[in-house]
């Protein structure tokens, strides 16, 4: 439904988030897929040196940042992740690193972490997809596991917990939880804006 009224026009294709829009890539139903090609093209190429070479040629052209708008950017696409937070179970911890930790690093570093996620990945952040017996998939990172079970986190910071008899199938990957695709919802503008925003408040 929500990709149906993104390509009438009714809500905006930055409605949807980079992660969001690679599992939408991996779904079973042709027309889904469909869809998210005619909406964001086809899936991000495999030169993304050339990509975070072409956001680093456009960032020098970029005049002013906004720690503001960085600020919603970093809400809407890092804090998921890279936050910890509370429920009412207490302190969820964050799935990702600390980015405020990270704002010593230099612009070509950032550009290649945020749109070059794979380039090297830490065996605790690699990704982990999971079919359950009743043909759902979780991706995640495997948090803890035992004969009977296995805890995984999601890119929303949520844990999940699968009996090994609701398991399907069960496969890690070389890749991070960190999608590619960013380029296709973050301009060099808004990646400009977010970085100012982490490094001001580091």
């Amino acid at each position: 439904m929500l990709l149906e009224k993104a390509a009438a026009g009714t809500i905006e294709t930055t409605t949807f988030q980079a992660a969001q829009i690679e599992q939408l890539r991996g779904s079973k139903n042709a027309d889904v897929r469909a869809y998210v090609e005619k909406l964001f093209g086809p899936a991000p190429g495999t030169d993304r040196i050339a990509i975070v070479n072409d956001y680093a040629r456009r960032w020098t052209a970029v005049a002013a940042t906004n720690a503001n708008q960085g600020e919603v950017i970093y809400k809407k696409h890092c804090a998921q992740c890279h936050q910890d937070r509370t429920d009412a179970n207490g302190v969820i911890p964050s799935v990702g690193p600390n980015l405020q930790a990270l704002s010593v690093w230099q612009n070509d570093a950032w550009l290649s972490a945020i749109l070059d996620p794979n380039k090297a990945v830490e065996p605790k952040y690699r990704r982990m997809s999971i079919l359950t017996t009743e043909g759902s998939t979780l991706i995640g990172l495997k948090v803890r596991e035992t004969e009977q079970q296995i805890e995984i986190v999601n890119d929303q910071g949520a844990l999940i917990s699968l009996v090994r008899t609701s398991i399907e199938e069960m496969r890690e990957s070389e890749k991070s939880l960190m999608p590619e695709g960013f380029e296709k919802v973050l301009t060099p503008e808004d990646v400009a804006s977010l970085i100012t925003f982490i490094r001001k408040t580091k």
